[in-house]
């Protein structure tokens, strides 16, 4: 008989530790990253097993927020698209009022994805702790037709005292003015504007500054390398003329060498822009013949787009193309500083009118972009819905048995909604109809676009 193999005491334990510390070490491990999953995932939320559905940390109600499908249509995928949204609910009102919104700036009303816990960046344009009226900027990272766009909108929470970073005008821009009761840039990027003269007053988005060409106002920004545009560039605000018949400049970094460029209004009531090439060659639009004339007395969303790559220099009116223009050369530098309302050596070209929303980026926006840019700001009020809210405070039976009621009545507005695929702007002494889809082709995008502008004429 074979004598029978045993392990000394020795080996026994020095095996059986091994296999121990192994087994330890692959345990650890596992937890460890399951913990930084787990983290990563839900660590700024709460997830309930009962309902299976997840919510932000510390807010106590929700609602969904439909956008409506009109919004867009095109082939073309909008990234990052800063969209304005006006929502107007008994909810949003602050506490004191009888509403659930606890910070009176309304800085706890935050949006995120449909699933619930991706926050989107959004900034706060304006809040009514009375009537429980938004009105806030929300970042919408794919906008088109392919992509969902239900989101909901988070309210409620004692904890938040500050709005988010200005992330969502990170996009190409450079500057944003809101121009809502101040002149100070609503981006990240560090602007002093000065307000020499100007005068708050009600705008198309909020609250606008009025320019008095007789009291020679205008917006000093400084020399800010990043508005030196030396290449592709978009610039686009809203404008509301007190006088015509005479120049009057948008904005403007020409000093009193040929460069830089400006923006503005000529003699004949005509969006135009120009800018000095590297020879001091003034580049213009040459033909004015076709361009739109504007009248007083009413906005207009106007854009200078200048494509480096297309070599092309086009100026839109209200989303739609108003000229174009060949061009080899990129704008020149230039040493002035950037001043809105005026070109600091021309003592004529004060301009007489409203400016709001003023915006500046390095890239050529699309003319999908900017007559969705038109479309959202014009009817910022029709385009989106808040469904049923949701107490988030209830007890897990109480949230299911909640959600199922909520999705029951969602389903019933969706099916009222596809009814009514055509929006009414309603005023006191009548309505008038919005035109429906937005379509590639050139015809349908204007008849589109005119009748918004009949919409906007008969309610001013």
């Amino acid at each position: 008989m074979k004598p029978k193999l045993q392990l000394t005491p020795k080996n026994k334990v020095k095996v059986r530790a091994s296999v121990r510390l192994a087994y330890v070490g692959a345990t650890f491990a596992v937890l460890v990253a399951t913990a930084f999953l787990i983290y990563y995932n839900l660590g700024d939320s709460e997830k309930s097993i009962a309902n299976e559905q997840t919510y932000l940390n510390g807010f106590s109600k929700r609602a969904p927020l439909f956008i409506s499908n009109d919004i867009i249509r095109g082939q073309e995928l909008l990234k990052d698209f800063p969209v304005l949204i006006n929502i107007k609910n008994d909810e949003l009102k602050h506490v004191s009022k009888g509403g659930f919104v606890v910070n009176p700036k309304g800085l706890d009303i935050r949006i995120t994805k449909a699933d619930g816990i991706s926050s989107l960046a959004s900034q706060i344009e304006s809040y009514n702790p009375n009537s429980g009226e938004v009105s806030l900027w929300v970042m919408i990272d794919s906008l088109s037709e392919k992509y969902g766009r239900d989101l909901f909108l988070y309210y409620s929470n004692s904890t938040i005292n500050s709005d988010l970073p200005a992330v969502i005008w990170s996009n190409g821009y450079q500057a944003i003015w809101h121009l809502n009761g101040n002149a100070f840039v609503a981006n990240t990027r560090k602007i002093k504007t000065t307000a020499q003269g100007t005068s708050d007053t009600e705008g198309k988005i909020s609250m606008s500054k009025k320019f008095s060409a007789d009291r020679k106002d205008y917006l000093s920004c400084g020399y800010v390398k990043e508005l030196d545009l030396q290449g592709s560039f978009t610039i686009s605000t809203w404008l509301y003329l007190n006088e015509l018949n005479k120049k009057q400049v948008i904005l403007s970094n020409q000093g009193d060498l040929p460069q830089g460029y400006s923006m503005y209004i000529n003699e004949n009531n005509q969006l135009c822009a120009d800018f000095y090439n590297a020879s001091g060659k003034l580049i213009q639009f040459s033909d004015e013949s076709d361009s739109e004339i504007l009248d007083k007395d009413r906005w207009y969303h106007v854009n200078i787009v200048f494509s480096s790559e297309e070599k092309k220099l086009t100026s839109y009116v209200d989303g739609i193309a108003d000229r174009f223009a060949t061009v080899i050369d990129v704008p020149h530098p230039s040493a002035a500083e950037l001043q809105i309302g005026r070109n600091q050596f021309d003592k004529d070209s004060y301009f007489n009118g409203l400016l709001d929303e003023i915006r500046i980026a390095n890239v050529p926006r699309s003319q999908l972009w900017l007559a969705t840019v038109f479309y959202n700001e014009s009817l910022a009020d029709k385009l989106f819905s808040l469904g049923a809210s949701e107490d988030l405070n209830l007890s897990a039976e109480a949230q299911k048995a909640s959600k199922k009621a909520i999705m029951s009545l969602e389903d019933e507005n969706l099916k009222n909604n596809s009814k009514n695929n055509t929006l009414n702007k309603t005023k006191s002494s009548g309505s008038a109809q919005v035109p429906g889809v937005l379509s590639n082709n050139a015809e349908v995008l204007q008849a589109r676009l005119n009748n918004i502008k009949r919409v906007a004429d008969e309610n001013n």
